[in-house]
């Protein structure tokens, strides 16, 4: 009895110095230290000739003009691949709000055809690096899965009454284990499926009452009319200005001189019939 537990203690003390600052431990291609290292967020390849993988986990928010709303949330939809989905959808009078999940490796060309088909009002993209929490949670997994397979040894040659104890002891590391898995599989989530915040804003108020309806589509109506008209005569104007400046200003001066002769011829006549 005294023998095993001594082994115990030292294949424990032994998988706790695998998880300090003292080791090193590698997964893939890439090898994250314990110490300073780690907690500088660097990740240390090693394959000088591949750069560290990275976990980064995107959130967009946009808004866009439509025209109409319900043609609007239809191309949304039709966007959207199979493997993609709605976290929230919410349909007001005249905005209409979409959480959705895309998948990140797709995630501009989603947000370039929403912008070749709409006005964009507004845009954000943030990125969170995650990496450093991300192989600090590996480390410690794989650490575990090694103190696991050490206690499964014991197990094999322990006592009845040791085999309590050990099964007690993986009880808590698969208690451990599972939680940590489980913030990983969360993490890929969400680093392969950005969260995009869309803004639908409609240029039509939409009511229970046919006449308002026709009656705000009018006004929506007139008032486009009227922006329209200004924005043809301004840029009529600017077509006209340089024209303007090269013939108006020989055209005034050579009018001014015109004017001024016959002014003159005028008084002229006036004196000689004096």
């Amino acid at each position: 009895m005294k023998r095993f537990w001594m082994a115990l203690l030292l294949g424990m003390m032994m998988l706790g110095v695998a998880g300090c600052s003292m080791t090193t431990l590698h997964e893939g291609n890439y090898t994250t230290t314990a110490n300073n290292d780690a907690e500088n967020g660097d990740l240390i390849p090693l394959d000088n000739d591949l750069p560290p993988v990275r976990k980064i986990i995107y959130e967009v928010d946009a808004e866009y003009d439509v025209d109409d709303l319900e043609e609007a949330a239809a191309f949304l939809a039709s966007i959207l691949e199979t493997d993609e989905w709605y976290d929230r959808e919410t349909r007001q009078t005249s905005v209409y709000l979409f959480d959705v999940r895309v998948r990140t490796d797709r995630l501009d060309l989603f947000l370039q055809a929403l912008s070749e088909e709409y006005e964009l009002m507004t845009f954000s993209k943030v990125g969170t690096d995650i990496s450093v929490q991300y192989q600090d949670m590996t480390n410690r997994v794989l650490a575990l899965e090694t103190q696991l397979a050490r206690l499964m040894e014991l197990y094999e040659t322990a006592s009845l009454s040791d085999m309590i104890v050990i099964n007690r002891e993986i009880s808590e590391i698969e208690i451990d284990l599972a939680q940590l898995q489980g913030s990983l599989n969360q993490f890929d989530s969400l680093v392969e499926y950005s969260e995009v915040h869309i803004r639908f804003y409609g240029d039509t108020l939409i009511t229970k009452s046919p006449f308002f309806n026709r009656m705000w589509s009018t006004f929506v109506g007139g008032w486009e009319a009227v922006v329209a008209f200004f924005d043809g005569l301004f840029i009529a104007l600017a077509a006209l200005f340089p024209f303007a400046i090269v013939f108006g200003i020989p055209g005034a001066l050579i009018f001014i001189r015109v004017r001024k002769r016959k002014k003159q011829k005028l008084e002229e006549l006036k004196k000689s019939s004096n």
